[in-house]
């Protein structure tokens, strides 16, 4: 348990430092814009597993964290792909690939909130499946 909160705490403080260092480093203009959320979020959520290894409680936090950090990766990776594509039409798989992880986002959060929602149903396998 000693050596997780460790290394939550180190990825804590890396994404942290790379956050800052992004956005204090004025980048955010060319192929790789707005590293700095996803990082973030990921420092957040890494800062939650420490406190949620040490505390034993939070885990629904520690989720929708994950969750959310997730859906940055998602977003950032969306934006460099479109940022890669410019100029040219979006095809009919990239439309399709759009709305497929739109769905799948959109199942894990409700995925999610209906574990958080109704903690006795045991649905809480069902957000890890999404």
């Amino acid at each position: 348990m000693l050596a997780a909160s460790v290394s939550y705490g180190l990825g804590a403080l890396a994404f942290a430092l790379l956050a800052v260092a992004w956005r204090w480093r004025g980048h955010g203009a060319g192929l790789l814009p707005r590293l700095e959320i996803p990082a973030a979020l990921s420092a957040l959520w890494c800062a939650l597993e420490v406190m949620r290894g040490q505390l034993q409680a939070g885990h629904e936090l520690v989720a929708l964290a994950e969750l959310a950090r997730d859906a940055a990766w998602f977003w950032f990776l969306w934006r460099g792909i479109r940022a890669l594509r410019a100029g040219q039409p979006p095809g009919v798989w990239f439309r399709g690939l759009e709305r497929g992880v739109a769905l799948l986002l959109s199942a894990a959060l409700l995925a999610q909130a209906l574990a958080m929602l109704l903690p006795g149903a045991g649905l809480g396998y069902l957000t890890h499946a999404v």
